[in-house]
């Protein structure tokens, strides 16, 4: 397992955390790139009035199989860099695999 992974994946209190940049207004939607620090995801809403957030929130409900209320969105509600959290934990080598299985 590669150890930047810790940095933008950890559990923590019996959530997964996920620090993340996104990219709105993008034609395609998914993972664009996983580096030490982030996970850099696209998606097609504008951040305006919150619908980016919500895409974001949609776009990893779909990917992960969980129900959207399962995730929230900790920090950067206004800021293109988020801290998501999810409402259990999960291996960082299965997200990982997800992850890769959904890049663009």
């Amino acid at each position: 397992m590669n150890t930047f992974v810790r940095k933008c994946i950890y559990n923590s209190a019996g959530k997964t955390f996920l620090n993340i940049k996104t990219k709105p207004g993008s034609k395609k939607e998914g993972i664009v790139s996983i580096d030490e620090d982030q996970i850099v995801v696209s998606i097609k809403a504008a951040p305006i009035d919150g619908k980016a957030n919500k895409d974001v929130i949609e776009y990893f409900s779909d990917i992960l199989k969980i129900s959207k209320s399962d995730i929230q969105i900790e920090k950067g509600t206004t800021n293109k860099n988020k801290t998501l959290s999810i409402n259990f934990e999960f291996k960082e080598e299965d997200l990982m695999e997800i992850f890769k299985n959904n890049l663009i």
